[in-house]
C-alpha cells in the first residue's frame, strides 16, 4: 500500500503478519549468486569440490524454492490487497486539518488519541474507524486476503527456518561456503545503501573473492 507522507501508521487489514524485511526476494538471491558464480559442474567436478558430501547445496535448493514460493504468495497478497483498496479505500479515517493541509490519516485508535483531545469528535472518529475496519476485515475474509496473508507469513517463516538450518551446518566445500554466505546476506543484510556499511560491505567483498578459488577448483 502507498502511505500518506504525513500518516502516523500504515493501514493494515486484520490478521496481517508481514515480515518482508527478512524474507529475501529471488532477484536479490540471484544478484548475490552472481557475485561468485559457480560454472555448471559435472559429477566428477562436483565430487572433487566435495559437493557430494556437503549438505549445503541441497539445503540451498530448498531455500531457493521457498524464496520463489514466498514471492508467489506475496504477489497474491498484493493483488488481493490492491483490489480491495480500489473497492473500499484504506482502512483508516482522515483527521481534521486546516484548509489546504495535505491531510493526516489514522489507521489505529491511538493515532486519533494522539492528535485529538478527548471529546465527541475523537469518539466519533473512533466509531467510524471501527466501522471501516469491520467492513474491511469482512471483505478481506470474503475475497481470500486474510488466508493469503497467513499463507505468506507461513512461507516467510519457512524461508527463515530453512535458512537457519543451513547456516547451522558445516560446509565442506568452497561452493558450500559461498552458498552459506549468500543465505547470510540474503536474510540479514539491510539492502540498498545499508549494504555499504560494515560488516555487510566486507561480506559482499568476501563473496566476490570466492569467485577465483572456486574457478581454480573447476579448472583443476
Amino acid at each position: 500500500m502507498t502511505r500518506d507522507p504525513r500518516a502516523d501508521d500504515t493501514p493494515r487489514s486484520g490478521g496481517e503478519d508481514r515480515q518482508r524485511a527478512r524474507s529475501p526476494s529471488r532477484r536479490r538471491l540471484l544478484a548475490l549468486l552472481a557475485l561468485a558464480p559457480v560454472p555448471p559442474a559435472s559429477m566428477v567436478t562436483a565430487a572433487r569440490l566435495g559437493l557430494c558430501h556437503d549438505p549445503i547445496p541441497q539445503l540451498f535448493g530448498q531455500f531457493e524454492a521457498l524464496v520463489a514460493a514466498y514471492e508467489r504468495a506475496l504477489a497474491r497478497v498484493d493483488r488481493l490487497e490492491a483490489a480491495l483498496v480500489a473497492r473500499l479505500g484504506h482502512s483508516r479515517v482522515r483527521l481534521p486539518t486546516p484548509p489546504g493541509d495535505p491531510g493526516l490519516y489514522a489507521a489505529e485508535a491511538y493515532t486519533i488519541e494522539r492528535h485529538l483531545p478527548p471529546g465527541p469528535r475523537a469518539r466519533r472518529l473512533k466509531r467510524r474507524l471501527c466501522q471501516r475496519r469491520r467492513s474491511w476485515e469482512a471483505a478481506a475474509e470474503a475475497c481470500g486476503l486474510i488466508e493469503a496473508q497467513w499463507h505468506e507469513a507461513t512461507v516467510a517463516r519457512a524461508v527463515r527456518a530453512v535458512g537457519a538450518v543451513l547456516m547451522a551446518q558445516t560446509a565442506t566445500s568452497l561452493a558450500g561456503v559461498r552458498l552459506k554466505l549468500v543465505v547470510l546476506l540474503a536474510l540479514y543484510a539491510p539492502g540498498g545503501a545499508g549494504d555499504a556499511a560494515e560488516p555487510w560491505r566486507g561480506l559482499h567483498g568476501l563473496l566476490a573473492d570466492l569467485a577465483g578459488p572456486i574457478a581454480d577448483h573447476e579448472r583443476d
